[in-house]
């Protein structure tokens, strides 16, 4: 669904709205040094692209994605090491989004999700260190 949230504001965004959009990933980069919540702000961000769809269908899916922001981000950015979304990717949306290239924004959104995805499944397929060292232990004493 974003991924044509990000089609649809290319086209139909307004220059406030695709602003509203550079701003949120301005908080992101603040959010790098403390300077604001990581996590709100990458919920702006995508908010604001839901926002600029200026689709009456999308604008319910806005504070869908913002609460499940709150409660994935934390982990994802864990997973991915920092403390913030990934910058680069949030930025190729935005540029894409201001060129007003509706397909451009569609698959760097699209490589965006992707790629969160692909980290968290592989996270996921690894066994935890608590587990396995439990499961060491008890191997060794016989029990299960």
């Amino acid at each position: 669904m974003e991924p044509q949230a990000a089609h649809l504001a290319a086209l139909t965004g307004s220059d406030e709205q695709i602003e509203a959009i550079a701003q949120a990933y301005r908080q992101m980069q603040r959010a790098t040094d403390g300077r604001a919540d990581p996590v709100a702000a990458d919920g702006a961000f995508h908010g604001a692209i839901i926002a600029a769809t200026n689709n009456r269908f999308f604008q319910p899916f806005g504070s869908l994605i913002r609460t499940a922001l709150t409660v994935t981000a934390p982990t994802t950015n864990a997973i991915f090491g920092h403390s913030v979304g990934d910058l680069a990717a949030h930025e190729k949306v935005l540029e894409a989004l201001r060129a007003r290239a509706p397909q451009e924004a569609r698959e760097a959104m699209a490589v965006m999700l992707a790629e969160v995805l692909e980290a968290v499944e592989a996270w996921r397929s690894k066994p935890s260190t608590k587990f396995a060292a439990r499961r060491r232990r008890t191997s060794k004493s016989g029990t299960s």
